[in-house]
């Protein structure tokens, strides 16, 4: 069995905190889901600042694109509908193709043996296209926890409009965003 899946935001805080909260959380991996990752609003969580910070506390540094944000839906596509925001109904559209699959694999694989989180910008978790693969991790059995700060760590739960009883699939609507 994996490790539960972490997600966590780095906001402005200062990437003291950040740390203290990975360390606190024992994560060993963290993996970088914003798409571009840099700041720079805040060069403290830009990849060349962070990675080493990262590895002093024991925390290794991955980037995966293929699971980043930012994401638009070509035009005429009416899939995921469900979702209001644009920004997560082109997340969950990305979430089908066989890029991002092959990306959750491996964070998956990854937690079979150490603890891994997603990181991103947004500090708070349900404004975070985090939740869509928190959302998947959860769908596909696997338990996810959002850090919230040092010591607050709250349990991942489906949130609307992910359809809680597709057993073994995240559905958003009638849209499946992901098959375990």
């Amino acid at each position: 069995m994996p490790e539960p899946l972490l997600t966590i935001g780095h906001g402005t805080q200062p990437l003291e905190r950040l740390v203290t909260a990975l360390t606190m959380a024992d994560v060993s991996l963290l993996v970088d889901v914003r798409r571009f990752p840099g700041s720079r609003r805040n060069p403290q969580f830009g990849r060349e600042a962070l990675e080493p910070e990262l590895a002093g506390a024991g925390i290794e540094y991955r980037h995966d694109e293929r699971l980043g944000g930012r994401r638009s839906l070509p035009p005429g596509d009416t899939r995921f509908a469900v979702w209001t925001n644009p920004s997560f109904r082109a997340y969950a559209a990305h979430m089908t193709t066989e890029a991002w699959r092959t990306a959750f694999g491996l964070l998956h694989e990854a937690a079979e043996e150490r603890r891994v989180a997603v990181l991103c910008a947004e500090t708070t978790p349900w404004r975070c296209h985090r939740r869509l693969i928190a959302d998947a991790a959860v769908a596909s059995g696997w338990e996810a926890f959002d850090v919230i700060g040092p010591g607050v760590v709250r349990r991942h739960a489906l949130a609307p409009p992910a359809d809680p009883l597709a057993v073994g699939e995240l559905r958003y609507g009638e849209d499946v965003a992901f098959r375990a």
